[in-house]
């Protein structure tokens, strides 16, 4: 199932806190598709590569534009009240 853990691949997950500014911030310039966060070169501090160097290697690894590796769930993010989710999974090892 997409965005599932399975025998191909595996699944990290990472859960940070944020601020309520910070929160405001994400739903301000993403709204509810946090997945952008992935395909561009936003960061909360204004240098680094942010979440999109994550989806750079992930896409890579499975061999497909990052758009699609959106699309097929293999990266992905959620906010909550007080806390940020990130998602991605990378091809298992037999």
């Amino acid at each position: 199932e997409t965005g599932q853990s399975n025998e191909s691949h595996v699944r990290f997950w990472v859960r940070n806190r944020v601020t309520s500014h910070q929160k405001a911030v994400l739903e301000q310039r993403f709204g509810e598709d946090l997945g952008e966060l992935f395909l561009g070169n936003f960061s909360t501090t204004g240098s680094g590569l942010g979440m999109q160097i994550v989806g750079d290697f992930v896409s890579k690894a499975y061999g497909v534009s990052g758009q699609r590796a959106l699309s097929m769930g293999l990266f992905g993010a959620l906010l909550e009240e007080s806390h940020f989710n990130a998602w991605f999974h990378w091809p298992a090892v037999p």
